[in-house]
């Protein structure tokens, strides 16, 4: 009994050294892997890029740069409006001052508001139909990075290139949306909307009627076969269109208004 209580009290203090350092190697490995983590998901996102959510639509998150996205191509419409309205000048104040009670930094929010109310929507029936998984202005900037990375090794090994040695935000959002709208209207078209050959022999008669859109240069017009592909997918934007525009009436917009409010556009 003397001999088994020694040996234990010369056992616990080195098992309870090997356990402490035991904790701290896993305790280090498990800072290490982290850190490994936190790194790639760096190398995946623009570093000069901040996101910063400024409400939903339609459920989906928008965020102060898709907002600004689409702000840009609301400015000089904007200010021809206040200067046309009010005969004011675009100067230091412009944007922030108050003619009417009108503001034209607040307009210009509202016009990219209603672009991108659209545009979440039509994100939210590619999110139900599968054409994307992703909807999050974050995996855009990933998407937009890897795109430029792989133009630029293009580049550097001597290949030929379609379009720009690098996008920027706007041209690439709108590029890949309209590749994404597109498939979603030829998904819809099979099976929301689908498009019979009497449907398309009647647009084809009543299009021959009302316009010369198939009209050849001897005056004749071309036969149903050669337009058939045409006349599908004319039908299929025209539905398409009509049954956004239901979805759109049931969209909800919900903004966070300390950090909208902080928005003053320039």
């Amino acid at each position: 009994m003397v001999m088994n209580t020694a040996l234990k009290q010369k056992k616990n203090p080195v098992f309870g050294q090997e356990h402490q350092r035991t904790v701290f190697a896993l305790v280090f490995f498990g800072i290490v892997i982290s850190g490994m983590i936190v790194i790639m998901l760096l190398r995946f996102l623009p570093r000069d890029q901040v996101v910063t959510p400024i409400g939903t639509i339609g459920g989906l998150e928008i965020t102060r740069e898709e907002l600004l996205l689409y702000a840009e191509e609301y400015r000089a419409p904007v200010a021809k409006y206040f200067a046309d309205t009010y005969g004011a000048k675009v100067d230091q104040d412009f944007w922030s001052a108050s003619f009417g009670g009108e503001v034209p930094s607040e307009l210009v929010k509202e016009k990219a508001l209603e672009e991108l109310k659209i545009t979440k929507t039509e994100q939210k029936l590619m999110l139900e139909h599968g054409i994307i998984q992703d909807a999050g202005y974050e995996q855009f900037l990933q998407e937009l990075s890897a795109e430029n990375q792989s133009r630029k090794r293009t580049v550097s090994a001597g290949g030929d290139l379609y379009g720009p040695e690098e996008y920027g935000e706007k041209d690439f959002f709108l590029l890949i949306h309209e590749k994404r709208r597109n498939n979603l209207i030829k998904e819809l078209a099979k099976t929301t909307f689908q498009i019979t050959d009497a449907d398309k022999q009647e647009f084809y008669q009543r299009a021959k009627q009302e316009k010369a859109a198939f009209l050849l240069d001897n005056g004749k017009y071309r036969s149903y076969d050669s337009v058939e592909p045409l006349l599908e997918k004319i039908i299929a934007d025209q539905r398409y269109q009509k049954y956004l525009d239901q979805e759109l009436k049931t969209t909800v917009v919900q903004i966070t208004d300390k950090q909208y409010r902080k928005i003053i556009i320039q």
